[in-house]
């Protein structure tokens, strides 16, 4: 067999192999907020454009400019699914926001994923196709100016009672121990991780009640920083206090706060992460 003959047998196996990858079109229903939380979108959208998704309940709209679609893909090569659908749907957002402030909106409301014209709604969750050399997303949602609830409530809610639900036991696993008020005198850290600000949202409906919403939101803060904790290697979250936007940071071990709104309930989480010698 000549050389030419070898060399086309040879690319014939490659591609063979590599065709199954490339057409891969896998479905997933992805974190909307894991996907927001990133250093990214706190750069890149930048408060102008409200979001709501799915039923989220949303302040009125004053005024209605339109229906929209973002359809976006990105290069998947060599990133795991996960990483590929997030950054793809941040572009989406991203575009949805410049789309916004060209039409004079002030929030896109009713986004759903539309893949391939086919609506996906859900209030948590965006569809992602991910293949072997692309991953795509694509939202659509009405484009609107709506009322400024500027109702802003703080509460102090009791710490122990939002770890207590069904929720909170299934999704903290006890894999990171969590210290609340300034207590790092009593903890022997060995490994020094880095200081992080967590958010975590809830939003209210018809039938919500305040204190249950407060608990909802401070849960998903939690959650979120037993998932920061784990790349570091850390396995606890100490100093903990709440720091919500520019408000004096609140220390208590026993309490956290609360600012609820009109339509959403949202608290701030600021601690330490670190590795114990005995947590």
């Amino acid at each position: 067999m000549g050389k030419l003959a070898c060399l086309m047998l040879v690319l014939g196996v490659i591609l063979a192999a590599f065709r199954p990858a490339a057409a891969r079109n896998d479905k997933l229903l992805l974190p909307i907020a894991a996907a927001l939380e990133s250093a990214e979108a706190k750069q890149k959208l930048d408060g102008s454009v409200k979001f709501f998704f799915g039923n989220q309940p949303h302040p009125p709209a004053l005024t209605t400019f339109r229906s929209d679609v973002s359809n976006l893909k990105t290069n998947a090569f060599n990133k795991s699914d996960a990483a590929a659908c997030n950054h793809v749907f941040l572009s989406t957002v991203i575009s949805l926001q410049k789309r916004a402030n060209q039409l004079g909106a002030n929030a896109v409301v009713n986004i759903v994923s539309y893949y391939q014209k086919a609506a996906m709604s859900s209030a948590t969750e965006f569809e992602c196709h991910a293949g072997g050399l692309m991953a795509g997303v694509a939202l659509k949602g009405d484009f609107v100016k709506i009322a400024d609830g500027a109702r802003n409530d703080k509460l102090l809610l009791p710490i122990a009672a939002a770890l207590e639900s069904k929720e909170a036991r299934s999704k903290i696993d006890g894999s990171v121990q969590f210290v609340f008020g300034r207590q790092e005198k009593d903890l022997q850290a060995v490994k020094h991780s880095r200081t992080r600000l967590i958010t975590g949202k809830a939003h209210i409906s018809s039938d919500s009640i305040a204190g249950a919403v407060g608990h909802e939101a401070f849960r998903s803060a939690v959650i979120q920083m037993q998932r920061r904790a784990k790349p570091p290697g850390a396995n606890a979250a100490v100093n903990i206090v709440s720091a919500y936007k520019n408000n004096p940071e609140l220390s208590n071990p026993v309490r956290f706060e609360c600012h609820q709104g009109t339509y959403t309930a949202a608290v701030a989480l600021r601690g330490d992460f670190v590795k114990l010698d005995n947590p």
